[in-house]
C-alpha cells in the first residue's frame, strides 16, 4: 500500500472564517464505504521529495490559492486508508493552521488535475459548517474548530478521525 503524507491548511481570514475548497473527484473513495465523490476540504496536498510538512503548506496555499500565508501551529494528525487513482492509499494527513490577511484568493496557480476537480472555494463561518449538510473533511472539523478560531490551541498535536 502507498503512503501519502499530505499538509493540510486550516487557513483562516481576517473575520475568522476557513476556506474549504470543493472537489468533485471520482478517482478517491474510501473502500469500505464509498461516500460521495462530491467534499469539502482544507486547502493542502502532497509532500513533496524533500519537503517537509510546513513547506508543503506554504507551497500548497500559494499553488491553490495565489498567496502567501502566515502559518501557525501544527494541531491535528490523522491516518485514513483511501482509494486513490485505482490503488488503497495510506493518507497521513497533518493539519496545520495558517492566517491570511484577507478574503482574496485566485486560481492562477492550479494544475490542470486541480482544475479538474476543484468546482469552488469558499469561506466558511462555524455557523456555516454546523448547519451544512454538505459532506466536510474531516468530519470532526465542527467540534475541534472552536477553540481554533478563539485562539486555544492544543499543547500537542491532536490525533484525529479523519
Amino acid at each position: 500500500m502507498d503512503d501519502r503524507k499530505t499538509a493540510r491548511v486550516l487557513l483562516l481570514g481576517p473575520d475568522k472564517q476557513i476556506l474549504l475548497v470543493k472537489f468533485h473527484d471520482e478517482s478517491i473513495f474510501k473502500p469500505d464505504a464509498p461516500g460521495p465523490s462530491v467534499f469539502w476540504a482544507t486547502v493542502g496536498g502532497k509532500l513533496e521529495p524533500g519537503e517537509d510538512v510546513m513547506a508543503a503548506a506554504i507551497r500548497e496555499a500559494r499553488e491553490e490559492i495565489g498567496r502567501t500565508i502566515r502559518l501557525g501551529p501544527t494541531v491535528w494528525y490523522g491516518e485514513q486508508v483511501l482509494h486513490f487513482e485505482g490503488a488503497p492509499t495510506l493518507f497521513k494527513e497533518t493539519f496545520i493552521v495558517a492566517f491570511l490577511d484577507s478574503f482574496e484568493v485566485t486560481q492562477t496557480g492550479w494544475s490542470d488535475v486541480e482544475k479538474n476537480v476543484i468546482k469552488e472555494m469558499r469561506w466558511w463561518t462555524l455557523d456555516d459548517l454546523v448547519r451544512t449538510d454538505e459532506t466536510v473533511y474531516p468530519a470532526v472539523m465542527k467540534e475541534l474548530l472552536p477553540p481554533i478560531l478563539a485562539g486555544d490551541y492544543p499543547t500537542a498535536v491532536l490525533r484525529i478521525n479523519l
